[in-house]
């Protein structure tokens, strides 16, 4: 690509400003306002219909471009807008309560966005330098494949954000009952396989249309015949929960001051709910370490065990040895079991670099930024003879890593402090991530948020209770222990994300030798 600046200026970012159709300023503001819009497919706006118009004019754009380093541009401004749009939380994390200036906390978000955007413009990059003449190799494979390989990258690059992945808009479309099946990335393909072979189709009205127009009428016979099918079932019996919804303000939690207060607040709140089976409590719930608090957990597990329940609760874990601390869930009364946190956030749990960060800034010295992360391999949370998988905030966003806690697991239970992102979108977008889990493993799925959006979801993703965000609120629901398990827990990812490369390698081989023939035939 580098190359190719230096060749021809009129390409890469002097394009936009030359003559050419592709470089324009207006392709642009189209790629970038085409960002912003496919934002709002995802929750809590789930305009699903975005999902297909929005990248589909994306890959209408790309297919106007002569060079793969105007591709690039056009795709990072498309992932600019995208992540600018669907994730401002982030900003308001760093500035309302990391206490950053509005224009550095700007300056952060905005350098994020640039960053994430940048796979986007990577998928446009290698989408015309391996494919530099429209196809339908270059739409209805290369396409969706090296837009899922590179959301797969973006999972575990730098940590990982799996964020807004485009498997998520299809949660309650047709598409989504391939999840149990194929998971998130072989949602992602079949979306923009769709995608792609729509808009071949609309640009060759002729015989070479007939292959795509037979494979789409096929995967939607597939929709149908997948509809009655159930891969998991329920057994046993019914579990009653109550999660606890404390909405205790980031501005007093980490208040010494307050402690007390925010203990009298849980403990009240669980005496009013101790008759069920399982009371859930959010994540630090507990702003104090555990090991400092020894009566007070002994009095909530002698409560529970007077009614034979067990409470959840999340809180920190001193390291005595070292100073650290762990991020933690913890069972009192009738069960057993710990968890912490794996998966942490950078600059929010752990800061990277930390000799020359901290202090450099407010939001470096949030509460509690000195975590250190769990073991890899953790035994599940018993309560009842049921084995529950415990995730911590933004870990059920990993399919994998849920998938391996899954296997060992009958339910799934998130604890999130989604306070830290005010009244954005987070919590939503994080709770159609846990659906998909859901959806993916047969399993139920339960969030306990500080402030919302706490809800109890079912073995086919769909929420069945869920509380008002940004109040006080308790959860009553039930939920079931099921049997069996999905083909994508039994083989994880790995086969699925095997099979989109070797369908990338193939395309490209196809597409290449068709270019020669052509090339011959002249």
């Amino acid at each position: 690509m580098v190359q190719e600046l230096e060749k021809d200026p009129t390409c890469g970012v002097a394009s936009f400003f030359g003559p050419s159709l592709c470089g324009t300023p207006i392709m642009g503001a189209i790629a970038l306002i085409l960002g912003v819009f496919f934002s709002f497919a995802f929750a809590p706006y789930n305009l699903s219909s975005l999902a297909f118009l929005c990248p589909g004019l994306l890959l209408a754009l790309w297919s106007r471009c002569q060079r793969s380093s105007q591709g690039f541009f056009l795709g990072w401004l498309f992932g600019f807008g995208l992540f600018a749009a669907g994730t401002p939380w982030i900003y308001t994390s760093i500035h309302d309560y990391g206490n950053t200036a509005a224009p550095i906390a700007l300056l952060m978000t905005l350098i994020f966005a640039l960053i994430m955007g940048s796979f986007y413009g990577l998928t446009g990059y290698l989408l015309k330098r391996l494919f530099p003449s429209p196809s339908l190799s270059q739409s209805a494979i290369a396409f969706p494949a090296i837009w899922v390989l590179l959301e797969w990258c973006r999972g575990w690059f730098l940590s990982g954000f799996p964020w807004l992945f485009i498997g998520y808009t299809q949660l309650n479309t047709p598409l989504g009952q391939f999840a149990p099946m194929i998971g998130i990335y072989g949602v992602s393909f079949l979306a923009l396989f769709s995608i792609g072979s729509l808009y071949f189709i609309g640009k060759n009205l002729n015989a070479r249309s007939l292959m795509p127009i037979l494979l789409l009428m096929a995967l939607g016979l597939s929709t149908i015949i997948l509809q009655p099918v159930r891969w998991t079932w329920p057994i046993g019996h019914r579990l009653s929960v109550s999660l606890i919804q404390g909405n205790i303000s980031q501005n007093i939690k980490w208040d010494l001051n307050q402690t007390k207060n925010i203990l009298e607040t849980y403990e009240t709140l669980t005496r009013k709910n101790i008759n069920h089976d399982i009371v859930i409590w959010s994540e630090s719930a507990i702003p104090l370490p555990i090991n400092l608090l020894p009566n007070y957990l002994n009095t909530i597990a002698t409560m529970a065990k007077q009614f034979h329940s067990a409470v959840i609760i999340g809180a920190p874990k001193m390291v005595q040895q070292n100073n650290q601390y762990y991020n933690g869930i913890f069972v009192l009364g009738e069960g057993e079991g710990s968890y912490y946190k794996r998966h942490l956030v950078p600059f929010g749990e752990y800061l990277p670099f930390d000799k020359w960060l901290r202090g450099l800034i407010n939001f470096f010295d949030i509460p509690m930024s000195s975590y250190i992360p769990g073991p890899k391999r953790q035994a599940p949370l018993e309560i009842k003879n049921v084995a529950i998988a415990p995730f911590l905030c933004y870990e059920i966003a990993y399919p994998e890593l849920v998938l391996n806690a899954t296997r060992n697991s009958q339910i799934l239970l998130t604890l999130s402090d989604d306070s830290w992102f005010g009244h954005s979108n987070a919590a939503h977008q994080q709770l159609q991530m846990g659906q998909m889990r859901a959806l993916e493993t047969g399993n139920y799925f339960i969030s306990a948020t500080n402030d919302g959006v706490s809800a109890i979801v079912n073995s086919r993703g769909k929420i069945i209770n869920q509380a008002p965000s940004h109040e006080q609120a308790i959860l009553e629901g039930e939920i079931r222990v099921m049997g069996g398990t999905t083909p994508i827990t039994r083989t994880g990812h790995n086969p699925i994300l095997g099979l989109i490369f070797l369908l990338l390698c193939h395309a490209w081989q196809r597409h290449h030798q068709a270019g020669e023939s052509k090339a011959v035939g002249e």
